[in-house]
């Protein structure tokens, strides 16, 4: 048996498309706003405005039907089909509702059918919650696509070299032909680069190859290891290609080599031609 695959986590599309657009719609310091019809209350600093909102903030323009701002504060809604757009990023934004605060620290929270594009890459979410401290948080539905990767989890969170997806429910490169899957998925980060995996709870590695043949792989737990270049799967694990089952306590792929290796109570099981066949 044999398997191929990217030295990439199955976080990859994720951080790509996400850390990267929030980047741009948090940078800058001035916003100008305006409206068909502005009000503001100079007792508390607080500007509403109603019809065609644009709100230039951080290197983009968003568009809403309504948003209030506290100038003091540095604090912004926007809501009602808010679209924001930087040429420069190359960043499109869409949700429901957009707020942004600098008071304690930077913070963005969209909602509501979350879109975030930058080039081809793209996060999709019912809640994205970013801080300028490095925290990333996204829940409800999530969706990322990057080139040929994918990825479908319930929730994911990074903060600063350490993350955590719940709910992964596909991970897969179409380049690679590997898709994989775990009720939770902890990991790593080093210079933005994906360096420990550990995934917990129906574990599923599968990888389709050149010739439409697939391994696929199950277990309980499975271990990531950049440095090793390896992929360790336990608990019961079973590995399978065509007519050929293998079990063992733990199976080790070697990425390199694309080798498997067999650890505890080895067994091998496959299917002999039937009499008189070639």
């Amino acid at each position: 048996m044999a398997m191929k695959s990217k030295r990439r986590g199955p976080v990859g599309a994720f951080l790509l498309a996400a850390f990267l657009v929030m980047g741009g719609v948090a940078e800058g310091e001035e916003a100008s706003l305006r409206a068909e019809e502005l009000r503001y209350d100079p007792a508390f600093q607080q500007i509403r405005a109603q019809g065609d909102v644009v709100l230039r903030k951080g290197g983009m323009a968003f568009d809403a039907q309504e948003a209030e701002g506290f100038l003091a504060e540095g604090r912004y809604r926007l809501w009602g089909g808010v679209r924001g757009r930087s040429e420069e990023r190359n960043v499109d934004v869409e949700a429901e509702s957009l707020s942004y605060r600098e008071e304690g620290g930077l913070e963005v929270v969209a909602e509501g059918a979350v879109s975030f594009r930058r080039g081809d890459d793209e996060l999709r979410c019912a809640r994205l919650l970013w801080r300028e401290s490095g925290l990333l948080h996204a829940t409800g539905g999530v969706e990322a696509f990057s080139g040929p990767r994918a990825v479908e989890a319930d929730e994911g969170r990074f903060d600063g070299d350490a993350f955590r997806i719940t709910g992964l429910k596909r991970y897969e490169d179409a380049q690679s032909g590997l898709f994989f899957r775990a009720a939770v998925v902890e990991g790593k980060l080093k210079g933005g680069v994906v360096v420990e995996v550990t995934a917990s709870g129906s574990v599923e590695a599968r990888l389709t190859g050149a010739d439409g043949g697939t391994l696929r792989i199950v277990g309980a737990k499975a271990l990531y290891s950049q440095a090793r270049g390896t992929l360790v799967v336990s608990g019961s694990a079973v590995a399978r290609q065509g007519e050929r089952t293998l079990r063992a306590d733990s199976l080790v792929l070697h990425l390199a080599s694309r080798r498997i290796e067999a650890l505890g109570s080895p067994k091998i099981t496959f299917s002999l031609p039937e009499r008189g066949t070639p």
